[in-house]
């Protein structure tokens, strides 16, 4: 049939079939391509033949003539391209073939590289999820003595580079203000230390072991005490969240925490014990201040106190963020490290509104917290001193 010539399995449409299938084989000459079933034959010269390839999953090699075009042949042997009768360089079966492969290689390579990468995305996201959980594993071996000698740490370091307020009475106001919030926080099991520091930054922080650090600054920017304790909320949830810790583990590198997790008692200890220097002057994540301003928010409303002091002292910070901007003054760096202020107050307003109840909080003493900030107010700024 095919005088010895390599054949292939091969199948042929013709509308004459109907919705049926020629089966048969292919085979080439140096001239023709041949189609021969138990149905029909089809010679189609060389010179004439159109070479396609199947879309999508369709893998088929289809071969047609425009002088017939009727009929269309097709085989999925890939093999059928190294017949010898199409490597003649005349051969523009060949030719066809040669580009129409180059583009199903390159197809596999795209969808390979895609596949890899998205394997690799994957592993990725894993290895991220894994130690994010590894980290929490091993913060949660923080023992409270090992947070308090890191907080003590820290604390000596700020005593040597910031004015602390020497007057006890205003600290014991400033630690009376926060105690509706420090009662609920760390389940009331944490003991709090206060302390204010003259810095006209409108700032505050909490170290691990119980310290609270508040500036000046930001009790002359607020006009009420639910502002303050809002702040103050946020602060104590970094703590109570371990971010600094968590942070600080996380920058190590999957290996080594869970290189610590598997009990690697001495990576675990220097990392703690180098923490203190960075807690106050890192930059937590987004993600970090985001869940500080969840943790802090339902803080205050299990300490029934007001959480639109949250959102107002926000709207307070936006405000200064703009004057800071405009005087380009580098305190504005203050809050570089934080989610844009209108987006975490759009958050927080979003909470407001399903807040039920919105009323019957706690009324935090006002007289006292106006004779708190009285001397640290700003004549000359038309924000604060209301």
């Amino acid at each position: 049939m095919n005088s010895g010539r390599q054949s292939y399995e091969a199948h042929a449409y013709h509308p004459d079939l109907g919705s049926e299938v020629a089966h048969g084989v292919l085979w080439f000459d140096e001239h023709t391509l041949y189609f021969q079933s138990q149905q029909t034959r089809v010679e189609i010269p060389l010179v004439r033949v159109r070479v396609r390839l199947g879309e999508g999953k369709d893998e088929r090699i289809r071969f047609s003539d425009p002088a017939l075009p009727d009929w269309e042949i097709f085989t999925t042997d890939e093999v059928v391209f190294d017949d010898r009768a199409l490597l003649g360089s005349g051969s523009h079966v060949r030719e066809q073939a040669v580009r129409i492969l180059g583009r199903r290689e390159t197809a596999k390579r795209l969808k390979l590289t895609a596949w890899f990468a998205g394997a690799c995305g994957l592993v990725v996201c894993l290895i991220w999820i894994g130690t994010g959980l590894a980290v929490r594993a091993v913060v949660n071996r923080i023992t409270p003595a090992q947070e308090k000698k890191v907080g003590d740490a820290q604390l000596a370091t700020l005593k040597t580079e910031f004015d602390f307020v020497d007057d006890t009475n205003k600290v014991d106001e400033l630690a009376a203000l926060a105690k509706p919030l420090t009662d609920v926080v760390g389940n009331g099991q944490m003991q709090f230390t206060f302390h204010l520091v003259n810095e006209a930054t409108p700032n505050a922080f909490a170290l691990p072991g119980g310290h609270v650090v508040v500036c000046t600054g930001l009790l002359a920017l607020a006009d009420k005490p639910e502002e303050i304790v809002g702040v103050l909320a946020h602060e104590l949830a970094h703590v109570t969240e371990k971010h600094g810790f968590r942070q600080q583990i996380a920058s190590a590198g999957p290996l080594l925490v869970f290189g610590m997790l598997g009990g690697s008692g001495r990576g675990f200890a220097g990392l703690v014990s180098g923490t203190s220097a960075m807690l106050v002057e890192q930059n937590f994540s987004q993600d970090y201040e985001t869940e500080a301003d969840d943790v802090g928010w339902n803080y205050l409303v299990k300490a029934n106190v007001n959480p639109h002091g949250m959102i107002s002292m926000f709207e307070k910070f936006k405000a200064f963020e703009a004057k800071e901007e405009d005087e380009e003054d580098s305190h504005s760096k203050a809050f570089s490290s934080h989610p844009t202020t209108p987006k975490r107050i759009n958050r927080l307003e979003k909470k407001w509104k399903k807040l039920k109840p919105q009323g019957g909080f706690v009324e935090l003493p006002v007289a006292k917290f106006n004779e708190l900030r009285r001397d640290y107010l700003d004549p000359t700024n038309s924000q604060v001193g209301k």
